[in-house]
């Protein structure tokens, strides 16, 4: 459980980097196209690539924290039996997609490294821009797996589909 926590700080840590170097790279292209009329040319490449990669990996979080896409309507249900077999049903369905996602997207990075095509302006190798689609997506997998084993033993994984709205608390 240890180990989660700290992949889980190292996630949101990387992300908050990436997102603060994007900002800096896109403020710095800003300062430098309007007063000094010049501009960097792998600025716009970087910023859209970073972004990717927040993308990705924050889409990770969001399996590990349980907040992925869903309605939580048929889950206020009072049955807990029938309640359990939705949620094991549910993290079943996101690990199916995580193992596709993984797949596919493998497939995606060994390709693109076999036609060896670099990016125009940073000239990075595409495959490595490609490769958070299947890291995100074996992170996706691990906190999946995790989720429908701690179902299946009958304890509750983290997930904000659990807690009340916060208007529904303020009232």
């Amino acid at each position: 459980m240890k180990r989660t926590k700290i992949l889980a700080v190292d996630e949101e840590s990387f992300i908050a980097i990436v997102l603060l170097c994007s900002t800096s790279v896109l403020f710095m292209n800003v300062v430098l196209r309007y007063f000094f009329r010049m501009s960097t040319i792998w600025a716009e490449e970087f910023i859209r690539y970073s972004m990717i990669w927040i993308s990705f990996i924050g889409s990770a979080v969001c399996f590990r924290k349980g907040i992925h896409f869903g309605v939580d309507l048929i889950l206020r249900v009072k049955s807990r039996l029938f309640v359990r077999g939705v949620k094991i049903f549910i993290e079943t369905a996101c690990l199916a997609f995580c193992c596709f996602l993984l797949k596919y997207s493998l497939d995606l990075v060994l390709f693109t490294k076999g036609t060896r095509q670099i990016s125009l302006a940073m000239q990075v190798p595409l495959w490595t821009v490609y490769a958070v689609i299947p890291f995100s997506a074996a992170l996706g997998v691990l906190y999946e797996v995790v989720r429908v084993l701690m179902l299946c033993i009958g304890e509750d994984p983290p997930s904000r589909i659990d807690s009340e709205p916060e208007e529904a608390i303020e009232s």
